[in-house]
């Protein structure tokens, strides 16, 4: 679908899937992407590419949207918004499960990931994994570490 010279205004979607799954285990979208051997070293093959471009001050723009609807026979864990499951058996063969960059420049991107809502119960869950880092600073409103490991406290 070329949209370039006239600009869509429906709000319903360009391509708008409607499928319901009765009793089946249904995929709405499946797109295999296989990289065949013999590529050459650091070719990227992308099974989807979304790419946004905000020529609007006003309007805002999501690369992915995932609602979870209200309904009466949801029970608590029926949605999970994204679900990555590396099935490759080699060491280390996903090295990010989820990259965030910024090739725009410097401090281009404000929060690589916000879990700020009120609701939310756990911001983020480590289990028994570890968090890695470099220099990286912890700054809470009574609670620092700097990068070099220390601590501060604005009351003890």
């Amino acid at each position: 679908v070329a949209t370039t010279s006239t600009a869509i205004t429906n709000t319903a979607g360009v391509i708008d899937l409607n499928i319901t799954a009765a009793d089946a285990a249904v995929v709405g979208s499946d797109i295999n992407l296989t990289q065949a051997d013999g590529a050459t070293a650091a070719r990227d093959a992308i099974a989807e590419n979304l790419t946004l471009t905000a020529n609007d001050a006003d309007g805002d723009m999501f690369g992915l949207q995932i609602t979870g609807t209200a309904t009466v026979n949801a029970a608590a864990g029926s949605y999970t918004g994204i679900f990555i499951d590396n099935a490759e058996n080699i060491a280390d063969s996903m090295s990010d499960a989820i990259l965030v960059t910024a090739s725009g420049g410097d401090t281009t991107v404000t929060d690589a990931l916000d879990a700020s809502a009120a609701n939310i119960v756990n911001a983020v869950n480590v289990g028994a994994n570890t968090i890695t880092g470099t220099t990286a600073v912890v700054d809470f409103t009574d609670f620092d570490v700097d990068a070099d490991g220390l601590l501060a406290f604005t009351q003890w």
